[in-house]
């Protein structure tokens, strides 16, 4: 019944955005705002695509947010349609990392709550890296929670998904009520394409940790290696509820890793 009820919401909200964008709307401007970020603090509301941007700086520089919660109080336009004017470089994770490494690059540690709002048009194109999404890397303690993603296109090499490419070892990491409507995902010769999240496992790093998927659901199309509606790889002991997905995958004919929520389900530790 709740699945019933979720596919009902995710119809009418794509009804009701694709007639909100016919509106007047400010559209990212390709730059970052970081100046509304302040150390000494720890809560923030951030309602335009640059500030929203500056998070995505922040974390390049070093920062991770740990112990600090950002609040979107507003919808965001990343571009004004789905074309590729502004391409979007992901929150967390490294920018030019042409391995899967999950070592590799800052996770956001803080707390991100959408608030329901929507996110139009994201184009992240990073066809030679890994790490691609609204987020390249989450780690311990951060939880994402109320985002609805409308459109957005991400083509990468790996470890992808339309909001996070992957969570990092070392604790545990939630997702909660994240929408994701007409997505197209494009893997390019890598492995770990979602339609949440690329990997919930650290890739060559010790088990420890889990990652939480709670009430998501995902329509669209999703194509490469190791891929699922959900996640392409998810570890043995992840907690996924509530989750649906509408869509199509595609993978090469000889690969077999592929499903609709996951492709591949790390059921032993150390496989």
């Amino acid at each position: 019944m709740k699945r019933f009820f979720l596919l009902v919401f995710l119809f009418f909200t794509f009804l009701g955005n694709f007639f909100i964008q016919t509106r007047a709307q400010s559209v990212w401007d390709g730059t970052a705002d970081a100046t509304w970020y302040n150390e000494s603090q720890s809560y923030f509301e951030i309602s335009t695509a640059e500030q929203l941007a500056g998070i995505a700086q922040l974390t390049q520089q070093g920062t991770t947010f740990n112990g600090k919660t950002i609040v979107l109080t507003s919808d965001i336009w990343l571009n004004a349609d789905q074309d590729s004017t502004h391409n979007w470089i992901p929150i967390g994770g490294d920018d030019n990392s042409s391995t899967e490494g999950a070592s590799i690059g800052n996770g956001f540690r803080g707390t991100f709550n959408g608030g329901g709002h929507s996110i139009y048009n994201m184009y992240c194109e990073k066809n030679n890296y890994f790490h691609a999404g609204l987020f390249g890397a989450i780690q311990n303690p951060s939880s994402i929670d109320s985002v609805v993603l409308i459109n957005p296109v991400v083509k990468s090499k790996g470890m992808m998904g339309a909001l996070v490419g992957f969570s990092k070892a070392g604790g545990n990491v939630a997702i909660s009520n994240p929408l994701v409507i007409n997505a197209r995902i494009y893997g390019t010769g890598g492995n770990n394409i979602g339609g949440i999240i690329g990997a919930t496992y650290p890739c060559a790093q010790s088990y420890s940790g889990i990652t939480y998927i709670t009430n998501c659901g995902v329509t669209g199309y999703i194509s490469g290696n190791y891929i699922g509606g959900i996640a392409g790889i998810a570890h043995y002991d992840n907690n996924f509820e509530n989750i649906t997905f509408t869509g199509s995958v595609e993978t090469p004919e000889s690969a077999e890793e592929v499903g609709g929520i996951a492709g591949v389900w790390h059921n032993e530790k150390g496989h």
